[in-house]
């Protein structure tokens, strides 16, 4: 099983990473690289980065793609020291395109995520360290990284002017709001004064991000709470309805049955698990937040509809 796995997701392999500071007015002539590159610039500066006749500035913090045989140049800012962290590496086979999106076309991605400094500062650390296992364990946290950054980048990427960001924190706080509200009736207008907007803007952009309008996405973060409450089997569904903020058993069933592609007792008898038999839990379904967060991954036997 472990020679499969590796041969259906191979690690990229990693040659060597580097934090330095380019001096002002230093300039990187004309190159084009055997492998693949990948700089982070932790700061916005007045840094050009030239790529196939396009000149990019790098304005903002974020990441910057070269791929192996891609003629570029760096014009670093002429005023001030410019720090970025690179990493060359090699990945062969690359996997499918939708896992790599990201290396078959990006260039620039301004994106601060805490989630990708955090590994690549880890990927220094262990590579100075020379920890145990250091070289396997800093391949797989640069896979985790470009995955992590791909899918930043598809976000963003569908997005006009969009730059993956996963939400907006305005939208964030409405989707939050949703999530501590589900027990009761929640009007699209409480959401839209939550996040400050219009309604008409509030419909785009979430339509933009989760392809659905704000009632759908209401009714499918109810049938999601509810499918992380079944499984445990202490309460019926007529419980778990009320606490997701139906008033009717029958209309939940019917709704989570469209979404789920099965009833509710089904799903409760199919993904009933003996680990779930000794937690602590109330008598009532809880409808604050949550004390117990269980969720489950899809498995290739699987209906996609489940």
């Amino acid at each position: 099983m472990t020679e499969q796995i590796r041969k259906a997701a191979p690690l990229p392999r990693l040659i060597i990473c580097g934090d330095v500071f380019a001096a002002a007015g230093a300039s990187l002539p004309y190159r084009e690289l055997e492998d693949y590159e990948l700089v982070y610039f932790p700061i916005g500066s007045r840094t050009v980065y030239e790529v196939g006749g396009k000149r990019i500035r790098i304005d903002r913090p974020g990441y910057i793609v070269t791929r192996p045989g891609e003629g570029h140049t760096y014009e670093f800012d002429p005023d001030v020291p410019t720090r970025h962290l690179f990493a060359h590496f090699v990945w062969d086979p690359l996997p499918p395109r939708e896992y790599s999106t990201l290396l078959a076309e990006a260039h620039y991605v301004p994106e601060t995520s805490p989630l990708l400094i955090d590994l690549l500062q880890r990927i220094f650390q262990y590579g100075e360290a020379k920890a145990h296992r250091w070289e396997t364990r800093c391949n797989k946290l640069l896979y985790v990284l470009l995955d992590e950054l791909a899918a930043l980048y598809e976000l963003g990427a569908a997005a006009p002017g969009g730059h993956g960001k996963l939400l907006p924190e305005q939208l964030q706080r409405a989707y939050d709001y949703i999530g501590t509200h589900l027990y009761r009736t929640i009007r699209v207008s409480e959401l839209c004064e939550h996040a400050g907007w219009t309604h008409a803007h509030f419909t785009r952009q979430v339509r933009h991000y989760f392809g659905e309008t704000p009632q759908m996405l209401i009714m499918r973060l109810r049938i999601e709470r509810a499918s992380e409450l079944l499984p445990f089997g202490k309460w019926s569904v007529k419980q778990i309805a009320y606490a997701v903020g139906f008033e009717d058993e029958h209309y939940f069933s019917r709704c989570f049955r469209r979404i789920k592609g099965m009833t509710p007792s089904q799903f409760r008898d199919r993904y009933r698990h003996d680990r779930l038999h000794n937690i602590a839990l109330p008598d009532e379904p809880p409808t604050g937040p949550r004390q117990h967060r269980v969720f489950r991954f899809p498995q290739p036997a699987e209906d996609a509809s489940t």
